[in-house]
């Protein structure tokens, strides 16, 4: 793959970003269709909409016949909202509002300075939270990112002993809904901005009504908020977006919530840079740390994960991989012996 094709890739994922937005897997589904009967359903424009499925066509995420009909392909299948594994919203804030913080890949070069800060004027929660459209699709685009890891955790870290837990900076509670779903004798509260918060719980009563008396959310400062008791506290790739002093201020929070409850823990879920991910994927997210997140911020690996967590007033018990490729540090207070 050389060179000039990669600095092309900002036009692919804008065509990914568009298809997207446009719900084309979604029209596709269950009929192949003409690229005038798409724009047609998309209110676009047939020739440049055709344009723009060619082009992805060239890359397999979709498939034209001869009769110039799209269908699905493998690869866009994850682009459809009812994919047990969609990746629409995130596909959708990638091509957006992360490819305009990654114009500023310069300014962060030069001064350290996020990327996302210098372009929109700050932090990518206070952005989200002062335009409640794509505040919407960042909500939805992490319960993306979130739901495959909800049922492996499940599986692979036991609950026995617990009867609540609470998800810091949960978003719509995709991680807590997939752990209730997979343990009935389970509750949980969704703990994050109040703005997240409000959506979330409308966002529950449509799409999980079942779970509306097991699942609550809580607006609130996750920094200096006192956190309400629980038996498992979830911190589920929130260490990496902020800067080692910004971190040690929110578990030393938690280590305050876990001083007077010696069987409680706090579960850290993080992708470090000698996780279990790709070589690709980590050095994606690393720099995807340095644009977007808190200025300063960087990807860290299992031993200063470990030691930040420590520095806060903590103990990690273990630490292990999961199938998933996440690495899961289980922690408790001080007073607990490993």
């Amino acid at each position: 793959m050389n060179a000039a094709f990669l600095a092309c890739g900002g036009m692919l994922a804008c065509a990914v970003g568009a298809a997207a937005r446009l719900g084309i897997a979604d029209l596709l589904a269950d009929e192949h269709l003409s690229a005038g009967a798409l724009a047609e359903r998309t209110a676009t424009l047939p020739d440049v909409l055709e344009v723009v499925l060619d082009l992805l066509c060239t890359q397999g995420v979709f498939r034209r016949d001869e009769a110039g009909r799209f269908s699905n392909t493998p690869d866009s299948e994850p682009l459809r909202s009812d994919h047990p594994r969609s990746m629409r919203h995130f596909c959708i804030l990638a091509s957006a509002e992360y490819q305009q913080a990654f114009g500023a890949l310069m300014v962060t070069l030069s001064t350290g300075e996020s990327g996302f800060r210098a372009t929109f004027n700050g932090s990518i929660y206070d952005y989200m939270t002062r335009n409640p459209e794509p505040g919407r699709v960042y909500d939805l685009a992490m319960e993306d990112l979130s739901r495959p890891l909800s049922a492996i955790l499940a599986s692979e870290w036991p609950f026995a002993e617990a009867a609540t837990l609470l998800d810091l900076g949960g978003g719509h509670g995709v991680l807590l809904r997939g752990l209730l779903r997979a343990r009935p004798d389970l509750r949980g509260v969704c703990f994050d901005r109040r703005d997240v918060c409000v959506r979330g719980d409308l966002d529950l009563r449509q799409m999980a009504p079942d779970l509306v008396g097991r699942l609550r959310f809580l607006g609130g400062d996750f920094f200096a908020d006192v956190l309400p008791d629980a038996d498992v506290y979830l911190l589920k790739n929130v260490i990496h977006n902020w800067t080692d002093e910004s971190a040690i201020r929110l578990l030393a929070n938690v280590a305050n919530a876990l001083s007077t409850r010696s069987n409680a823990r706090l579960l850290v879920i993080e992708s470090l840079t000698d996780g279990g991910f790709s070589e690709t994927y980590r050095a994606i997210d690393a720099l995807l740390a340095r644009v977007l997140c808190e200025s300063g911020t960087r990807l860290r690996d299992l031993n200063t994960l470990s030691r930040l967590v420590e520095s806060s007033g903590l103990v990690v018990l273990r630490a292990n991989v999961l199938s998933t490729g996440h690495t899961l540090l289980e922690c408790a207070g001080t007073s607990v012996e490993s």
